[in-house]
């Protein structure tokens, strides 16, 4: 990337709330100067995936619960079923609508901002586009 002509601003890249120029980056509600930029980091925090795991395992239980039930109470055993199939949905669903964490800090004049979000391709670009700005700086 060709450095700016001086005292004028590029945008490198301008997406979802978030701009980076030549002069400054702006995460959503703050704004920073690349000269005071000194690290950018960048980091992914898996999924969070407890809550439904907890809820399929209580689904099978009582799915289980169920199929033992149907020889003595036919009524309840299929209520208990169907409920469980229900619960395993969500809980499955919730599994797989899960998404990482794609974080960028960004340290400047000793205060850290934390950018972050759950397309990695944005991520990618927007640290792409930090480091290209700091880079234009000289």
């Amino acid at each position: 990337m060709q450095p700016p002509e001086s005292g004028r601003e590029v945008i490198l890249l301008q997406e979802g709330g978030f701009r980076v120029s030549s002069t400054r980056i702006s995460l959503r509600d703050k704004t920073v100067a690349i000269a005071n930029v000194a690290v950018v980091e960048r980091s992914t925090k898996p999924p969070v995936r407890t809550v439904p795991l907890v809820l399929m395992i209580l689904a099978a239980i009582g799915l289980l619960l169920g199929l033992g039930m149907l020889s003595s109470a036919l009524q309840d055993g299929v209520i208990l079923l169907l409920a469980s199939l229900a619960v395993f949905g969500v809980g499955l669903l919730l599994f797989h609508s899960a998404k990482a964490a794609h974080r960028i800090r960004v340290s400047a004049a000793g205060v850290s901002q934390i950018l972050s979000v759950r397309d990695r391709d944005l991520a990618d670009r927007l640290f792409r586009a930090i480091n290209d700005a700091i880079v234009s700086r000289g």
